[in-house]
């Protein structure tokens, strides 16, 4: 496997065509800790918290990315990178 590859291939990309790889990035992120984070929040920081609490949190990241990227048309740069900053902030807020 040629690991130079990515860099290479991310390299000439330009900014708004990379930030399209978030939302399949974000679902590869989410599908990993799937099987454990609820575990180990339970574990760790509240025995509260739910497999359902989980999903909901991460379909509504999902939600906000998709919608802030498909539905964003204001000028290039400017508007992807708020998209990027109000994604981070509402999902923190939730």
């Amino acid at each position: 496997m040629d690991v130079e590859a990515i860099p290479r291939f991310l390299g000439r990309l330009s900014f708004r065509k990379a930030v399209w790889l978030f939302p399949p990035a974000f679902a590869l992120h989410v599908l990993e800790e799937a099987p454990q984070f609820t575990a180990w929040v339970n574990r760790y920081a509240s025995q509260a918290y739910t497999h359902a609490e989980f999903v909901r949190n991460n379909a509504w990241g999902m939600a906000l990315a998709l919608f802030y990227f498909c539905f964003d048309i204001r000028p290039p740069c400017t508007s992807v990178g708020f998209s990027l900053l109000r994604s981070g902030l509402y999902a923190g807020a939730l």
